[in-house]
């Protein structure tokens, strides 16, 4: 098979802490993903990887020839999970993702998140440069696309989009409709949700504290700016660039930054910012083939922001639009 080349912009490795400590792991994201994508953050993760080593154990019960092999899992949006075993049987990687499939997998929003389990035997003393698993699947994709791929590229071509975003929903939330779109986001039970729209904007909150009896300190707002080619003279690229650079430039702190994600529709860019009492996240986007701008603002008092950011994080993975909506009519 030919080499993979792919953009992974950290590798990490870890000596498992299972009992018998037969194999390794291996993240083909940097841990500050980890952190952003999945919900449940490294603990869930962990977790998981119980479940991909029962999974694997299952699917190669020799433990000679397991330790030989290696299991890549893909995670994307709504827990879908998708497993290649290398150095095993034809049957083995189709097999290990039905299994996988019957246990819960991660929540992952704003992209997706991959790991390897792999066996003792697979790295070999004489292997100076060891590369990560590659699963044929992948290498498949680079050679129609392109030889340099990021994981996200080639995820995005390999785990299609299911639209079931209602089957997913973890049990300390509930699905909220964003009406008049239809679209959909998760929202915390026992938080409100409160919507005002006045053309040529859509406006909607998700917040702890009810916004009918005054201000919210933690809580999530979602504004849909239409038209800003035509208000404002700027292509909506334009202007959510305008606005990342003042925004970036009047705070006195910036926490993080995200550099552009392409998501189809929209491309996102993100801003973790000090603002007063508050810490908040700007996720914003441009429409990539229609003249729309969406901000998404993710907030609270900053001492209770390691307490909301994993709720801020599985919201972080709202949809817009129901596009079947509007199809029918």
């Amino acid at each position: 098979m030919k080499k993979l080349t792919i953009a992974i912009l950290s590798l990490l490795w870890a000596v498992s802490a299972f009992a018998q400590s037969d194999f390794s792991i291996a993240l083909y994201h940097p841990d500050k993903d980890l952190k952003e994508r999945v919900g449940g953050g490294v603990q869930e993760v962990a977790a998981f990887v119980k479940t991909v080593n029962q999974v694997w154990n299952e699917t190669i019960p020799s433990n000679s020839e397991r330790k030989q092999s290696a299991i890549v899992v893909g995670l994307g949006f709504n827990r879908q999970a998708t497993a290649w075993v290398i150095n095993g049987n034809e049957s083995a990687s189709e097999t290990a993702t039905m299994k996988l499939r019957e246990h819960k997998s991660p929540w992952i929003s704003g992209g997706y998140f991959a790991f390897a389990l792999i066996g003792a035997d697979y790295i070999h003393e004489s292997d100076k440069e060891f590369s990560p698993p590659t699963p044929e699947e992948w290498a498949t994709v680079v050679s129609k696309e392109s030889s340099r791929m990021t994981v996200d590229d080639i995820l995005a071509v390999l785990l299609t989009k299911d639209d079931s975003f209602e089957k997913s929903v973890p049990d300390d939330f509930e699905l909220q409709l964003l009406e008049p779109l239809g679209g959909k986001i998760l929202r915390p039970k026992n938080w409100y949700y409160t919507e005002g729209h006045r053309d040529p904007s859509y406006n909607w909150i998700i917040s702890k504290e009810d916004v009918r009896k005054g201000p919210y300190d933690t809580g999530v707002r979602i504004q849909t700016l239409v038209g800003i080619q035509k208000e404002t003279g700027q292509s909506p690229k334009d202007f959510v660039l305008d606005f990342y650079e003042q925004k970036k430039n009047s705070v006195q702190k910036v926490y993080k930054t995200c550099d552009p994600q392409d998501q189809g529709l929209f491309t996102r860019i993100c801003l973790e910012v000090d603002e007063g009492a508050y810490r908040i996240l700007y996720s914003l986007f441009w429409g990539n083939r229609v003249d729309l701008v969406v901000v998404s603002t993710a907030g609270a008092k900053k001492e209770d922001w390691p307490t909301y950011e994993p709720i801020f994080n599985r919201m972080a993975a709202f949809e817009l639009i129901d596009m079947k909506r509007f199809e029918e009519k």
